[in-house]
């Protein structure tokens, strides 16, 4: 399952502890192990964020809950030890995670704890799960399973109200006297939800308005059961039968040349991410034909179609001329987690859309659209760092020294949301490449090269490099020319020298 993480940050200061009242809390029943006196405690560091979307800085904020639990096993019995609401709350200028009442849960001296939880409220946002869910989720606690919502189903729009909801993994500690771990417990939350924004593009000479936009054919009606009962989460999605629309009126207009991050919000330059239930790759596939009759109506193939259909007005005509054309689909289809923005790029004669997948709390809207350009960061070729090398550069020849990994840099910054990959040439199978694929994100990429052959050699084994970079719009193109240099200038032979 791939998914995007979150870390809750630990602040375990002692300052943190002092002026704390103590209450005592009844060992489980039946009589459970005898407790040491340590307090079982949890930290978070956040800062706020928008529209309930929760990232990596956003648990940093007095008021946000967590509902944490805590299963300790002993002698073939099982208690639920802890079923409560931790508030982040501020403490001489800094974040600890609280129980009503300033309630304390002590570590057990034997026995083995299960923790895990969900996000139960968002201070950024004044939202819990109720808002998004209608109730709250509902535990099993004899199957350990979360069921989200508790009853029926959950439809996702454009005016669903952004609730971000977040489900942990599992920490497991085990008690063996006084050397037993007492740290505070760790969670990573995992993203219930994906994430999708809308912008566009206007190439057209003139002004063009954009009256409506819909994206039908997705399953924005589902459910999700978080099982905990195992070593580590696991997440089930159950589809509705019938798929549904996300609709927007935007009637917003583009000059000429004019880009829009948000066309919901007419903002140039910040997208906003709308949270939707995850898409898998073979949903969003067109299975049926669509086209445009001889009466100028569009036959889309049905509701359940997965495209993009567009109205639109040139000018300022009255007329208004309707295009479909097929959703984007991103490597890996809607993940949770995963933020996709969809630029719908107008131009002569044709209307497309492009998917660029932006990390979760992306807000700029920094993104190259340019067919298959591709630009290097000034001064950023294709490098090889000295360790576990000799270079002689003047030849273009890097040898590699000892059997340890050698590092290499370079520097795309165009086009953003895209992949580049590196690929080997020559004796391919003397050399391995790691870390040989990422996206462009703005930041310096590394990989490694290491020698898969050593000792007594016959012949000296030479590894040359190719580069490419996969479009979002699936096509790949040629990138030697900026990553090697125009003249090939930093187009290096890589050799393991016989001895």
């Amino acid at each position: 399952m791939n998914v995007r993480r979150l870390y809750i940050i630990t602040a375990a200061a002692a300052v943190l502890f002092s002026g704390c009242v103590r209450v005592v809390i009844d060992r489980p029943d039946p009589e459970g192990p005898e407790t040491t006196g340590d307090v079982i405690d949890f930290g978070i560091s956040v800062t706020p964020g928008t529209k309930g979307m929760i990232n990596e800085n956003d648990f940093n904020k007095a008021g946000n809950q967590l509902h944490v639990y805590d299963f300790l096993s002993y002698n073939a019995n099982e208690v639920k030890y802890i079923d409560n609401t931790i508030t982040a709350t501020t403490v001489e200028s800094a974040i600890k995670w609280q129980f009503p009442d300033n309630k304390e849960y002590e570590w057990t001296r034997t026995g083995a704890h299960k923790f895990f939880g969900w996000f139960a409220f968002d201070a950024n946002s004044d939202l819990e799960p109720s808002s998004i869910f209608g109730e709250d989720p509902a535990m099993d606690d004899t199957e350990k399973i979360l069921t989200i919502p508790s009853t029926g189903m959950l439809t996702m729009n454009f005016s669903t109200p952004q609730f971000d909801f977040l489900y942990s993994d599992i920490i497991k500690r085990t008690m063996d006297g006084q050397t037993s771990s007492h740290l505070p417990v760790d969670l990573e939350m995992n993203h219930l939800f994906s994430a999708i924004s809308i912008g566009a593009e206007n190439f057209l000479k003139g002004d063009i308005t954009i009256n409506s936009v819909t994206i039908q054919g997705l399953y924005n009606t589902q459910k999700a059961d978080v099982d905990f009962s195992g070593d580590e989460t696991a997440i089930t999605y159950t589809k509705s039968e019938t798929r549904g629309k996300f609709i927007t009126t935007p009637n917003v207009t583009l000059k000429q040349d004019e880009t829009l991050a948000n066309i919901l919000t007419s903002d140039s330059e910040h997208t906003t991410p709308f949270l939707i239930w995850p898409q898998e790759a073979d949903d969003l596939v067109p299975n049926a034909e669509y086209y445009v009759n001889e009466s100028g109506e569009c036959v889309t193939g049905g509701d359940n179609n997965p495209l993009i259909i567009i109205t639109y007005s040139i000018g300022s005509g009255a007329d208004a001329f309707q295009c479909t054309i097929p959703l984007p689909i991103p490597a890996g289809a809607w993940q949770a987690g995963v933020h996709n923005h969809i630029s719908i790029a107008f131009a002569d004669k044709v209307i497309s859309a492009k998917v660029v997948v932006l990390p979760w709390d992306y807000t700029e809207t920094d993104i190259d659209f340019e067919e298959g350009t591709l630009s290097i960061h000034d001064g950023n070729e294709l490098s090889v760092q000295d360790a576990n090398c000799y270079k002689d550069l003047v030849n273009k020849k890097i040898y590699l020294t000892n059997t340890l990994p050698i590092k290499c840099n370079f520097w795309l910054d165009t086009p953003r949301g895209s992949t580049w990959m590196v690929t080997k040439l020559c004796d391919i199978d003397a050399f391995e490449i790691i870390d040989g694929s990422g996206t462009i994100d703005g930041s310096q990429a590394e990989f490694q090269i290491r020698p898969m052959v050593s000792g007594d050699i016959a012949r000296d084994y030479i590894l040359k490099l190719h580069f490419s970079v996969r479009l979002p719009d699936g096509r790949s193109v040629d990138a030697d020319n900026p990553v090697l240099g125009t003249n090939k200038e930093y187009d290096y032979s890589f050799i393991i020298q016989k001895k």
